[in-house]
């Protein structure tokens, strides 16, 4: 027996539970997406470099750029919803937070 082959069927008897089966189907919104984004918007369709280091150097710069476009995305949103609640320190318009992002 391998030595990770009980944590391994422990795993696998997880999946199969109604609790596992509702988590494993949110993979491919969260997990694959994130694969997909790196292969299409940074460059993981082919290694760029020759040799460990620099693909590894490649790979981690990817996340990072990912990793940026995702707090970026957080902060706006918190922004909007500050804007939303007149907590932004700037007046709230009654046009919408289009004026407020503008303002």
């Amino acid at each position: 027996r391998h030595v990770w082959e009980e944590a391994k069927e422990k795993a696998n008897a997880l999946r199969l539970t109604k609790w596992g089966k509702k988590v494993y189907a949110r993979r491919k919104e969260t997990v694959e997406r994130s694969f997909a984004d790196a292969k299409q918007h940074h460059g993981h369709r082919y290694a760029r470099f020759r040799g460990l280091m620099k693909v590894q150097m490649q790979c981690l710069l990817a996340a990072t750029a990912q990793n940026m476009k995702k707090l970026a995305l957080l902060a706006l949103f918190y922004w909007l919803l500050m804007v939303q609640k007149g907590q932004s320190g700037r007046p709230v318009t009654s046009s919408g937070w289009q004026n407020a992002m503008m303002g």
